[in-house]
């Protein structure tokens, strides 16, 4: 089992344990990803959207947060919500080493939401280039004078980003120059949350106008993963 969790003021804390009937964790099961060597060179509070492949004994992380942060009054919409700036790292068990994985970690571009294929051999994620002007305002904590009973589709309108899915070989750590997803890219919309489906045949994403989590008009779609034509699930669902 892996969980994102905060522990002793460090927000890099992420937990890896055998699952069992009966579980016990202990400190000893919680690793921090900012013991990763080099990473004082990017913002080392807070790592998030971890994901692993058992059989490989090796987790994925996205690394660099600058989160775009709102807390809403909305009890339906709590939050607005996504990533200025990140790259991709991964833990390898075997020795406790940690590494930035290498055509994931451009400083000039948000890399995020990873997901493996169930081979190993690709991370399916999402990317766009780094807006500065917005990661400012993360910078200059401007964002704690935002009306907190904003209507998202104010925010949605004076904060804008949009992401395309990409994935990228892992070659044993090495990465390569990652690729787009033909079909998801330059379509207008923001694409994010890619997950592998069980066959490998197949990626499902949710897709928005603008931004990352919570948006109203986030719908689910479904796209053969060498790309191709996105599907809206429900419509594949009734056919």
């Amino acid at each position: 089992m892996g969980m994102d969790v905060d522990y002793r003021g460090d927000k890099g804390g992420y937990l890896m344990a055998h699952m069992e009937k009966t579980m016990n964790v202990t400190p000893e099961d919680i690793i921090s990803w900012n013991d990763l060597k080099g990473s004082d060179k990017f913002d080392r509070k807070f790592w998030i959207f971890s994901q692993g492949i058992a059989r490989w004994q090796v987790c994925h992380c996205h690394g660099k947060r600058k989160a775009f942060f709102i807390r809403l009054n909305d009890p339906a919409f709590s939050q607005f919500f996504f990533l200025a700036a990140g790259v991709l790292s991964y833990y390898l068990p075997s020795d406790k080493t940690f590494h930035f994985l290498a055509g994931a970690d451009d400083p000039a571009v948000v890399q995020t939401c990873p997901d493996w294929s169930r081979d190993g051999k690709y991370i399916a994620f999402s990317r766009t280039r780094v807006n500065n002007n917005l990661v400012e305002l993360v910078i200059k904590k401007a964002l704690r004078h935002v009306n907190h009973d904003a209507p998202l589709s104010v925010l949605n309108g004076k904060y804008q980003i949009q992401y395309d899915l990409y994935r990228i070989p892992f070659n044993n750590g090495s990465g390569a120059i990652p690729e787009p997803i033909t079909g998801v890219n330059e379509n207008g919309m923001s694409n994010y949350f890619p997950r592998y489906s069980p066959d490998e045949k197949w990626i499902v994403f949710c897709k928005s106008k603008n931004g990352l989590a919570l948006q109203p008009d986030s719908r689910i779609y479904i796209i053969p993963a060498e790309g191709g034509t996105a599907e809206n699930s429900r419509l594949i669902a009734m056919s």
